[in-house]
């Protein structure tokens, strides 16, 4: 018995109940290998990403300055219960 002739027998003794779940198994699987094969197909999609990757890790990113006093009220806060920075 072949492979596919033994999971559909498989499947038609299982309790209707069970279907939706198998049903839903089914297309999780199909889609998994989708994506694998669009990413096999595309092999350069890993190095734009990469390269997004690199670009985005190269950004300077420049804090802003806190306003108003919260910041200064916030440790004050911490440091009456204890805390150190």
């Amino acid at each position: 018995m072949e492979l596919r002739e033994a999971a559909i027998a498989k499947i038609q003794h299982l309790p209707e109940s069970l279907l939706q779940e198998i049903s839903d198994f089914i297309d999780f699987v199909a889609a998994k290998h989708s994506v694998a094969a669009e990413l096999k197909a595309s092999p350069d999609l890993a190095e734009r990403w990469s390269a997004w990757l690199q670009d985005v890790d190269a950004l300077d990113a420049i804090p802003s300055k806190p306003t108003g006093d919260y910041p200064q009220h916030l440790i004050e806060k911490y440091r009456q219960q204890g805390l150190e920075f």
